[in-house]
């Protein structure tokens, strides 16, 4: 049996972050979709918009002596190549396109706290991006907090 940890990741990597489409109302398409992270510059032009989870980091509260309330803090990260001709041009640079990859990904996690009854509740605590528009690639890490509580003696 899968543990709460694994199911919520598994979940996100599998069922809904592949949901983020244009045809489903979506700012973007994503081409690649992992656990753990690619280094940019190992990937190819037909891996972007590209969504990463490297690393979850968990705080534990015992409830009672078989059971615990845990906050999963996962991390996100995304990269976004360049749509337009111009990079330095402010409505249409890497900057833009990343701004639109943050809501698509805010936008899939918000529509359902409580991700298919996989957890209590869920937050988006961080936000960060990189620099700006320097390579024609932009990138961003979020934070997401999903809030469960242990089924018995199953972590």
């Amino acid at each position: 049996m899968a543990s709460k940890r694994e199911t919520i990741i598994e979940y996100l990597k599998n069922t809904l972050f592949p949901t983020i489409t244009e045809e489903n109302g979506y700012n973007h398409t994503l081409k690649t979709i992992k656990r753990g992270l690619k280094a940019r510059t190992t990937m190819g032009e037909s891996d972007y918009p590209a969504i990463f989870i490297p690393g979850v980091d968990e705080d534990r509260t015992r409830i009672t002596h078989n059971q615990f309330q845990a906050n999963l803090n996962v991390v996100i990260v995304g990269y976004v190549k360049n749509s337009s001709d111009s990079p330095n041009d402010d409505a249409t640079g890497a900057q833009l396109d990343l701004d639109k990859l943050i809501a698509d990904i805010t936008k899939a996690i918000e529509t359902d706290p409580k991700q298919a009854g996989n957890v209590l509740n869920t937050q988006i605590t961080r936000i960060s991006t990189d620099d700006g528009d320097l390579l024609p690639i932009a990138g961003c890490v979020m934070t997401v907090e999903f809030m469960y509580v242990s089924e018995g003696v199953t972590p």
